[in-house]
């Protein structure tokens, strides 16, 4: 007798959410390379690219990312993803959170609706305090204004550039100094600060 061969609805369901987010970040040129699904947390690793001035070629940037997706069939008030009224509510795990703390690379939590077609996103290490942790599991805010669409990938980008600038390479500001030389023609000679204040002083005078 033959044996079926099954597949639970949460395959599909985590399919469905992952894909969609893969389509999304492609389409706005982040090109992400499956994590496998081992299910220890990410699940996509993400490279943003940027566009040539006539925009027929791309070229990877030095800002990577990771992503992790969590799908469902739809928002319930209850479970492992809360709706609530500013947002939803994500419980991940505290030892989870730590390591993304910690780790070289930012990481974006992407919750998505399957009934819906529709998703969320925040970067989860920012929403919540996981120094003293009392509890195994944390629950992280994703406010419903942080659509996962391409006006937010594009605030995903930015936050990403952000933290490598600030974080990663220490450029909080760019400051720029130079200092200005007058030449004295037909010579080409760089007048250093006396010779110029002497000469002009002179010619002055002779005026």
């Amino acid at each position: 007798m033959r044996k079926d061969i099954k597949a639970p609805n949460s395959y599909f369901t985590g399919n469905i959410g992952e894909l969609s987010t893969n389509l999304i970040y492609q389409r706005n040129h982040i090109v992400c390379t499956s994590l496998g699904k081992s299910d220890f947390g990410e699940d996509l690793f993400c490279d943003i690219f940027s566009g040539s001035k006539d925009c027929n070629t791309y070229v990877r940037t030095q800002f990577s990312f990771r992503t992790q997706v969590k799908s469902t069939v739809e928002f319930e008030k209850e479970g492992d993803i809360r709706r609530t009224k500013k947002g939803l509510s994500v419980s991940l795990s505290t030892g989870l959170l730590k390591l993304w703390k910690h780790s070289y690379y930012p990481v974006v939590l992407i919750v998505w609706e399957c009934s819906k077609n529709i998703g969320y996103w925040c970067f989860p290490t920012e929403e919540t305090d996981i120094e003293k942790p009392e509890n195994d599991t944390v629950s992280v805010s994703v406010k419903y204004t942080h659509v996962f669409d391409d006006e937010g990938v594009q605030r995903i980008k930015s936050q990403v550039e952000s933290y490598y600038l600030t974080k990663v390479y220490k450029i909080h500001n760019s400051k720029y100094k130079c200092n200005i030389y007058p030449i004295w023609m037909p010579q080409y000679r760089i007048l250093l600060q006396w010779r110029f204040i002497t000469i002009f002083r002179f010619e002055n005078l002779a005026i």
